[in-house]
């Protein structure tokens, strides 16, 4: 997990500085998990004239993301903690364990997205959305998700046959023109 890593490492490279820093960092500061669960291609030269003609931007690197967004964030800190719920009340979530929503998305977004990648590209497709418009790989794909929930555990608050129904969705979005490779 995310916070746990940055904090064993900032932990073994501060008591190499400084061993009294160290020991007031694992007593005071907080390293919380976190998850995030959004679609965000590659940056592609369209994307960079969309944002010149359209809107007068020029950005030599602009992200791209799909609408949903998904942000889950460990209840784990030493004075007190942002309200980032307030201001993004349908995307951000305090938990006390960001493992079961941080393996949800791993087996069913990332290796979803790999097993259709696979799939998808031995019948010649190049973008997300277009593959899952071939009913082959649908039923493919549809399959592949109903096999890998079998090795999740309850998640709180998500109700897995809509995340996967939502996935699916979300791969479909012709907008975010995702790559399989």
């Amino acid at each position: 997990m995310n916070g746990s890593v940055c904090r064993a490492v900032t932990l073994d490279f501060a008591s190499a500085v400084d061993p009294d820093l160290a020991a007031w960092m694992e007593r005071d500061v907080a390293f919380p998990n976190s998850m995030v669960d959004r679609i965000t291609p590659a940056t592609e030269n369209e994307h960079r004239e969309l944002l010149r003609s359209e809107y007068g931007i020029v950005d030599e690197w602009p992200v791209i993301a799909e609408p949903f967004l998904q942000w889950v964030i460990e209840d784990s800190f030493s004075a007190g903690r942002p309200s980032w719920e307030l201001a993004m009340p349908n995307d951000v979530m305090l938990t006390a364990d960001v493992e079961p929503y941080e393996l949800m998305k791993l087996r069913l977004l990332n290796s979803s997205h790999s097993a259709l990648s696979y799939a998808a590209m031995l019948c010649d497709h190049v973008f997300v959305d277009d593959a899952l418009a071939d009913p082959d790989v649908f039923a493919f794909l549809r399959a592949y998700m109903l096999e890998v929930v079998k090795t999740l555990g309850s998640v709180h608050g998500v109700d897995l046959a809509e995340y996967q129904r939502s996935l699916l969705e979300r791969f479909s979005n012709a907008y975010i023109k995702d790559k399989l490779a």
